[in-house]
């Protein structure tokens, strides 16, 4: 063969190749209403209607992959997701049987499908093996297409490896969680039993031993009195701290802010000083998303407890827009990798995990800032509804001057007790009878029975608990002062706190008492706010 021969076989092969590669292209961009396709019985032409283009270009731009195939299961028609998943060129996906990037133990699996899809749908997990090795677990859904398409089968194939991830991550998450229950069921269990159980067998005995006394007509003197009153002030103060370890009333009770305080407070006992940043507003958000918040802030702080080698940290609540708040925990310790948190294996990033998997699932995101000696930033971000209701609220607290009739102070002070337990108000109901000029003139159980009661007999005290079924006391006494205005109301409860008296006062209470203390302090902070009312 002369030269120029060669010159014009390289240059026809040439015009081939390109046009080869024109039409490839074309193909892919959806340009072409049909393809020529050789096979082992010739020419074959495969339509693509001019109508379907939107569609083609639609499939390309999926996320799964897609494919067309002969009844034998050659690709004649491909994405370029597909291609993707498998690490191929485009090019060399088509003409090749699906067969063949199939990982060999389910092929079989994948022949039953694919038999199937000829004549109806059929649907299956198989494992595809990429270019480079890797394995991809696929979901394939086949349906069978019609005969003017040209092409006997469809498949769509969705890769499930994030998937499968997730499903690891949750059963890593749900394993865990029955770890840390059986770990909290033994802690409190070991505490109730070298704490608790140790005051109350302490009373039990101290009681015992006075009991015997007075039995011998011995003397039993203030000081053996007073040290039985410590043992079981001992046992109520744990009882108080071990109810806001588990689920503290204050969240309930008094709202989201005020419970972040508090558990800024409480973190000290852990030596972790926590600066708290919270705006002053009346948050009406569900129960469910303030628990989750709550719970979530304080996770990330016991984190900087474990984690973080420092002994400061920032928590902050704010709302940027009506629409959602920020909360932030901060601290300049050690940092970490955030990269590291995911999967959920090491303790920190399970608890990351955990938090944002919780706080995705109600709208809202987790942003966390961290580098090795850099410390720590996340901030999560819930949606709320905040209410309109502050003013009101502060109306309120301009509390009348004249409280009482003058036909009301000629007589007893008529008092109303509101509690969910029946020993707690026949104790407070012997404390009042042991003094004159008192007068119990009913009882409730909860903050509903109260106001129907008050609306009957129109007291001139109410004392009132803070947690209670039903109506808590906070909300019971906003209602009692907007029915009955001249009424005084007393805070009850057996967390004392600051939060809690705040919230009192806030909703119209003119005082508190501790419920531990109720035995010494009750009546003269009866007496002081009657006097003062009546000047």
């Amino acid at each position: 063969m002369t030269v120029n021969k060669l010159k014009a076989e390289n240059e026809f092969l040439r015009s081939r190749l390109e046009e080869a590669e024109e039409t490839i292209r074309a193909i892919r961009s959806g340009a072409v209403d049909a393809f020529v396709v050789e096979d082992s019985g010739g020419h074959k032409v495969y339509t693509l209607v001019g109508a379907d283009r939107p569609y083609r270009l639609l499939v390309e731009q999926m996320q799964q992959g897609a494919a067309m195939l002969q009844a034998d299961g050659n690709i004649i028609y491909c994405n370029s997701r597909l291609a993707e998943f498998l690490k191929i060129p485009h090019e060399r996906v088509i003409g090749t049987p699906l067969h063949d990037f199939i990982v060999s133990d389910d092929r079989s699996i994948y022949e039953d499908l694919l038999s199937q899809g000829r004549t109806r749908s059929s649907r299956g997990e198989v494992r595809l093996r990429r270019r480079d090795g890797g394995i991809i677990p696929a979901y394939l859904t086949f349906n069978a297409l019609p005969r003017d398409c040209g092409a006997e089968i469809g498949v769509l194939i969705t890769d499930l490896t994030a998937v499968l991830q997730t499903k690891e991550a949750l059963r890593t998450l749900a394993s865990h969680l029955g770890l840390v229950e059986q770990r909290e069921r033994h802690r409190l269990a070991t505490e109730l039993h070298d704490s608790l159980a140790q005051l109350l067998v302490a009373g039990i005995m101290k009681s015992s031993q006075g009991r015997q006394r007075l039995s011998q007509g011995s003397a039993v003197d203030d000081r053996f009195w007073m040290e039985l009153v410590e043992i079981f002030s001992q046992a109520i103060s744990y009882t108080r701290t071990l109810m806001g370890e588990l689920s503290p009333s204050i969240l309930h009770e008094a709202g989201l802010p005020s419970a972040l305080k508090w558990l800024g407070e409480n973190m000290l006992r852990y030596g972790l000083q926590v600066e708290v940043h919270v705006e002053e507003l009346n948050l009406a958000i569900p129960e469910d998303q303030a628990v989750l918040l709550f719970q979530s802030a304080r996770e990330l702080l016991w984190n900087v407890v474990k984690h973080a080698d420092t002994d400061r940290a920032v928590l902050a609540l704010n709302t940027p827009s009506a629409d959602f708040m920020l909360m932030t925990i901060q601290d300049q310790g050690k940092g970490f990798d955030p990269r590291r948190t995911e999967p959920p294996s090491a303790s920190r990033g399970f608890g990351l995990y955990s938090v944002r998997e919780r706080l995705k699932a109600m709208g809202g995101e987790l942003t966390l800032h961290s580098s090795p000696g850099q410390g720590t930033c996340i901030t999560l971000k819930a949606p709320i509804a905040i209410t309109s209701s502050v003013q009101a609220m502060s109306a309120r607290l301009a509390l009348p001057a004249d409280r009482f009739a003058q036909s009301r102070l000629a007589g007893p002070l008529r008092i109303l007790l509101v509690d969910d337990h029946a020993m707690v108000r026949q104790g407070l109901y012997g404390i009042l009878s042991s003094y004159p000029g008192l007068t119990v003139i009913g009882e409730a159980s909860n903050g509903e029975e109260a106001l129907r009661l008050a609306e009957e007999t129109s007291p001139d005290l109410i004392l009132m608990d803070v947690n209670m079924p039903v109506m808590d006391g906070i909300a019971a006494t906003q209602r009692v002062k907007e029915l009955l205005p001249t009424t005084i109301v007393v805070g009850l409860s057996v967390n004392p706190s600051s939060q809690v008296v705040n919230a009192m006062t806030c909703a119209g209470a003119s005082g508190f008492v501790s419920k531990a203390m109720a035995g010494e302090d009750l009546y003269s902070v009866i007496m002081s706010i009657t006097e003062r009312d009546k000047h």
